[in-house]
């Protein structure tokens, strides 16, 4: 089993390594575990989620490089949908202090000790010029300085789905970007109640953890030295392996053993070096739910969508009459709904959804039921 393909350029002045092994339940039925929510064509211009990732970091001044870590089984999807990037893929799921960690680890070996922009490959960004200028403040800061950054998203809206970041002191790196700002992260907060995330709005030291960050390998894999030293020691197993006859069996071998821990947990949280670069005004959406998906197709010009009275929208062959709040997604059969109120349905070859809107975040209860049921062939 090989686990690396493709190759980085040596030339490279920062890598963008972009996370795609996720397994998007939510959005079943039309994410399944063949074709994972970052393949399928959920924004509004028609890209899959990571074509469009690939294109918006492609924008980004000086000398890229791609490299996308997924797992083992979406790797011919990656080569579908981004065929010039570099893969790398996971032996086994543990999630995101391994996979970034596994990451610096090759980048290292291979390039150097450059900046690694990280990010998701499953977002939404209207305003992409903004993000990236936000990135490359956020590259040319790690360059020199030995810190943990993140992106922030200021708050629309008193979000109870999201993490939140409360920014602190202002941070003045050595060389600083023009039209920047950098502030110490004071905490990483949970995902808060109705009550705090209205006070979270009205703060305005408060934003949206979006799971974007930028460090240097060697800063990323000190924080991993202080805060999950056995993790770290697993990191240097596999760095050792590289290229060795037998290195992706050591590598697999290694990554069984590793207990899973996201990187906001196990680094960010207690990292003291860490800021935080608001971006602000960048239109960002996780699209987290089929009712995040549904806000944004209602505010796009997807050709394909019809706006109906109501707020309902349309997609494919939908009959709605007296319907208020809901969206219907048809990939072939006729869907008629009447006095349907604040719902979901997505009808696929293979299963139906029909969700109300306030359940949307728990859809992968269904998946999760589908499983205990024997029924995988649906999952």
């Amino acid at each position: 089993m090989k686990l690396f393909h493709g190759s980085l350029n040596p030339k490279a002045d920062f890598i963008t390594v972009i996370m795609a092994g996720g397994s998007g339940t939510r959005f079943w039925p039309m994410s399944r575990k063949s074709v994972p929510k970052q393949y399928l064509t959920l924004s509004p211009d028609g890209r899959s989620l990571l074509r469009a990732t690939v294109d918006r970091v492609q924008r980004l001044r000086g000398t890229g490089s791609v490299l996308i870590v997924t797992a083992q089984s979406q790797l011919e999807l990656v080569r579908q949908h981004a065929p010039e990037a570099a893969i790398l893929c996971e032996p086994t799921a543990r999630n995101t202090a391994p996979c970034l960690g596994f990451a610096a680890e090759r980048i290292l070996n291979d390039v150097g000790d450059i900046p690694m922009l990280c990010i998701p490959a499953d977002h939404l960004v209207e305003n992409e010029d903004e993000l990236c200028r936000v990135y490359e403040s956020a590259i040319e800061i790690a360059r020199t300085e030995n810190i943990v950054a993140t992106i922030g998203i200021p708050p629309t809206t008193p979000e109870t789905g999201f993490g939140y970041i409360r920014r602190g002191a202002e941070f003045r790196p050595a060389i600083a970007p023009e039209n920047s700002a950098c502030y110490r992260v004071d905490a990483f907060v949970e995902k808060p109640s109705r009550e705090r995330a209205e006070e979270y709005l009205a703060s305005g030291i408060h934003l949206w953890n979006a799971g974007m960050f930028v460090w240097r390998p060697s800063v990323l894999l000190d924080e991993i030295e202080k805060h999950l030293p056995n993790l770290r020691n697993s990191l240097r197993t596999i760095r050792g392996a590289f290229g060795a006859q037998d290195g992706d069996h050591t590598i697999s071998e290694t990554f069984e053993r590793i207990s899973p821990i996201s990187i906001d947990f196990g680094v960010m949280e207690k990292a003291a070096n860490a800021v935080v670069l608001p971006a602000i005004g960048i239109g960002w959406s996780d699209l987290g739910s089929w009712d995040a998906w549904a806000d944004k197709m209602m505010d796009s010009d997807h050709p394909s969508a019809e706006r109906l009275e109501g707020d309902v929208l349309a997609l494919g062959d939908v009959l709605a009459l007296q319907c208020r709040r809901s969206a219907f997604w048809s990939n072939g059969k006729l869907i008629a709904a009447l006095g349907a109120e604040d719902i979901v349905v997505v009808d696929t070859e293979h299963a139906i959804l029909v969700c109300h809107r306030a359940y949307a975040q728990d859809v992968r209860q269904i998946v999760d039921e589908l499983k205990k049921r024997g029924r995988e062939e649906l999952c």
